[in-house]
Protein backbone atom coordinates (compact mmCIF):
# COMPACT_ATOMS: atom_id res chain seq x y z
CA UNK A 1 0.00 0.00 0.00
CA UNK A 2 2.81 2.42 0.84
CA UNK A 3 4.42 1.71 -2.54
CA UNK A 4 1.16 2.54 -4.28
CA UNK A 5 0.85 5.86 -2.46
CA UNK A 6 4.46 6.73 -3.26
CA UNK A 7 3.86 5.86 -6.93
CA UNK A 8 0.70 7.98 -7.13
CA UNK A 9 2.39 10.94 -5.43
CA UNK A 10 5.43 10.61 -7.70
CA UNK A 11 3.23 10.61 -10.80
CA UNK A 12 1.32 13.62 -9.52
CA UNK A 13 4.57 15.49 -8.96
CA UNK A 14 5.85 14.64 -12.44
CA UNK A 15 2.58 15.75 -14.03
CA UNK A 16 2.61 19.06 -12.16
CA UNK A 17 6.20 19.73 -13.24
CA UNK A 18 5.39 18.90 -16.85
CA UNK A 19 2.32 21.14 -16.81
CA UNK A 20 4.23 24.12 -15.43
CA UNK A 21 7.05 23.64 -17.94
CA UNK A 22 4.74 23.52 -20.93
CA UNK A 23 4.36 26.60 -23.07
CA UNK A 24 1.34 28.83 -22.73
CA UNK A 25 -0.49 29.62 -25.98
CA UNK A 26 -3.21 32.13 -26.82
CA UNK A 27 -5.11 32.84 -30.04
CA UNK A 28 -6.97 36.03 -30.93
CA UNK A 29 -7.99 38.34 -33.74
CA UNK A 30 -7.28 42.04 -33.89
CA UNK A 31 -7.41 44.78 -36.47
CA UNK A 32 -4.39 46.77 -37.62
CA UNK A 33 -3.99 49.64 -40.08
CA UNK A 34 -2.59 49.09 -43.60
CA UNK A 35 -0.41 52.17 -43.75
CA UNK A 36 3.18 53.18 -43.32
CA UNK A 37 3.92 53.52 -39.62
CA UNK A 38 7.40 54.12 -38.23
CA UNK A 39 8.77 51.43 -35.92
CA UNK A 40 8.96 53.92 -33.06
CA UNK A 41 5.18 54.46 -33.41
CA UNK A 42 4.22 50.78 -33.77
CA UNK A 43 3.49 50.50 -30.03
CA UNK A 44 0.27 52.46 -30.62
CA UNK A 45 -1.17 49.51 -32.56
CA UNK A 46 -0.77 46.73 -30.03
CA UNK A 47 -3.29 43.98 -29.28
CA UNK A 48 -5.14 43.82 -25.97
CA UNK A 49 -4.63 40.08 -25.33
CA UNK A 50 -1.48 39.20 -23.39
CA UNK A 51 0.65 36.16 -22.71
CA UNK A 52 2.93 35.85 -19.68
CA UNK A 53 6.50 34.69 -20.24
CA UNK A 54 6.78 31.58 -18.07
CA UNK A 55 9.85 29.73 -19.32
CA UNK A 56 12.42 32.49 -18.86
CA UNK A 57 13.93 31.57 -22.25
CA UNK A 58 13.61 35.20 -23.41
CA UNK A 59 11.60 34.10 -26.46
CA UNK A 60 8.04 34.70 -27.59
CA UNK A 61 6.83 32.83 -30.70
CA UNK A 62 4.37 34.59 -32.99
CA UNK A 63 2.29 33.22 -35.84
CA UNK A 64 -0.23 35.29 -37.77
CA UNK A 65 -2.53 35.04 -40.77
CA UNK A 66 -4.86 37.36 -42.64
CA UNK A 67 -8.19 35.51 -42.99
CA UNK A 68 -9.64 35.83 -46.48
CA UNK A 69 -6.46 37.14 -48.08
CA UNK A 70 -5.85 36.11 -51.68
CA UNK A 71 -2.07 36.43 -51.37
CA UNK A 72 0.30 36.04 -48.44
CA UNK A 73 2.10 39.30 -47.75
CA UNK A 74 4.51 40.32 -45.02
CA UNK A 75 3.36 42.55 -42.18
CA UNK A 76 5.41 44.62 -39.78
CA UNK A 77 5.21 42.74 -36.46
CA UNK A 78 6.88 43.37 -33.10
CA UNK A 79 6.55 42.11 -29.54
CA UNK A 80 4.92 44.62 -27.18
CA UNK A 81 5.72 44.55 -23.45
CA UNK A 82 2.78 45.77 -21.39
CA UNK A 83 4.53 47.33 -18.38
CA UNK A 84 7.00 49.37 -20.46
CA UNK A 85 4.82 50.16 -23.48
CA UNK A 86 7.76 49.47 -25.79
CA UNK A 87 8.09 47.25 -28.83
CA UNK A 88 10.79 44.64 -29.32
CA UNK A 89 12.23 43.37 -32.60
CA UNK A 90 10.03 44.90 -35.30
CA UNK A 91 10.42 42.87 -38.49
CA UNK A 92 8.59 41.94 -41.68
CA UNK A 93 6.98 38.53 -41.15
CA UNK A 94 4.89 36.50 -43.58
CA UNK A 95 1.23 36.07 -42.69
CA UNK A 96 1.57 32.33 -43.32
CA UNK A 97 0.56 30.95 -39.92
CA UNK A 98 4.10 29.75 -39.20
CA UNK A 99 5.76 30.55 -35.88
CA UNK A 100 8.56 33.12 -35.86
CA UNK A 101 10.68 33.43 -32.73
CA UNK A 102 11.35 36.81 -31.16
CA UNK A 103 14.27 36.56 -28.75
CA UNK A 104 15.57 39.42 -26.65
CA UNK A 105 17.22 40.06 -23.30
CA UNK A 106 14.29 42.36 -22.43
CA UNK A 107 11.79 39.48 -22.65
CA UNK A 108 11.75 38.36 -19.04
CA UNK A 109 9.84 35.90 -16.91
CA UNK A 110 6.48 36.88 -15.37
CA UNK A 111 5.92 39.92 -17.62
CA UNK A 112 3.01 40.33 -20.08
CA UNK A 113 3.54 40.44 -23.84
CA UNK A 114 1.47 40.77 -26.98
CA UNK A 115 2.15 41.99 -30.50
CA UNK A 116 2.07 45.36 -32.14
CA UNK A 117 1.67 45.35 -35.91
CA UNK A 118 0.70 47.10 -39.07
CA UNK A 119 -0.59 45.56 -42.25
CA UNK A 120 1.28 45.58 -45.51
CA UNK A 121 0.05 48.41 -47.74
CA UNK A 122 -0.46 45.80 -50.48
CA UNK A 123 -3.48 44.55 -48.51
CA UNK A 124 -5.17 47.95 -48.82
CA UNK A 125 -6.42 47.22 -52.35
CA UNK A 126 -8.23 44.10 -51.13
CA UNK A 127 -9.30 45.10 -47.62
CA UNK A 128 -9.15 48.90 -47.41
CA UNK A 129 -7.42 50.85 -44.65
CA UNK A 130 -7.19 47.96 -42.16
CA UNK A 131 -6.94 44.17 -41.92
CA UNK A 132 -7.76 41.62 -39.28
CA UNK A 133 -4.90 39.44 -38.13
CA UNK A 134 -5.46 36.01 -36.61
CA UNK A 135 -2.61 35.74 -34.10
CA UNK A 136 -1.16 32.90 -32.06
CA UNK A 137 1.35 33.68 -29.31
CA UNK A 138 3.28 31.16 -27.25
CA UNK A 139 5.96 31.65 -24.62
Amino acid sequence: MKKMIVLVLSLALLLSIAASASAATINFNYTVPCQVIADDQLYRYHADKYIVELNNDRTIDVAHEVPGAVTIETNRVAIYRKNTGLTIGAAWKYADGEFYAYTSSVIVKDEQYTIAARGNTNYAAQFGNSITLHVTLRD
